[in-house]
């Protein structure tokens, strides 16, 4: 998604105020982020992605857990990372559910819980993410939050397979 077309042509993001619809202030979010029709302003982004978050925007909560795992545009933050990533799980955000499970794989602003890493790849999984199902194989594979499982290891290989993934 980037900045978004009207009816009547493109909007400088900078030259109108977004309303303070959810939708709007994370898609100025995005132009902020990646430098779309705008000056690339991290900081700008993130206090977009708030405020788009703060009224329950499950990819703005997404995005802004993303820029506080890595400190893009605000000071890193592991742990409002993973505030922000289950907010947005909890509503179903694909995204959100595997990166939750990379924090709770990784111990990264959690404790390392593979068992609950295991419970996010697979609902990201299920819902047809390719990196969650191979990362839910590797589990499998080695054991990791499960028992060892080679049928179940090989059916999520194959899944993730068959979207590309090496």
């Amino acid at each position: 998604m980037a900045c978004q077309e009207t009816a009547h042509g493109p909007r400088n993001a900078t030259r109108w105020p977004p309303r303070k619809d959810t939708p709007e202030r994370y898609n100025l979010a995005l132009c902020y982020a990646h430098g779309r029709g705008v000056e690339t302003d991290r900081k700008k982004a993130v206090e977009h992605y708030a405020l788009a978050a703060a009224q329950g925007h499950a990819r703005a909560q997404n995005n802004l857990g993303s820029c506080y795992s890595d400190g893009c545009g605000t000071e890193r933050d592991p742990q409002k990372a993973v505030e922000f990533y289950a907010l947005a799980a909890a509503q179903g955000n694909i995204d959100a559910r595997f990166n939750l499970a990379l924090c709770y794989a990784n111990g990264d602003g959690v404790g390392k819980d593979p068992q609950r890493a295991v419970e996010c790849y697979a609902s990201a999984a299920v819902q047809g993410d390719a990196d969650a199902q191979f990362n839910l194989a590797l589990c499998y594979a080695n054991g990791d939050g499960v028992e060892n499982d080679s049928a179940k290891a090989a059916h999520y290989y194959a899944l993730a397979a068959a979207q590309g993934e090496d």
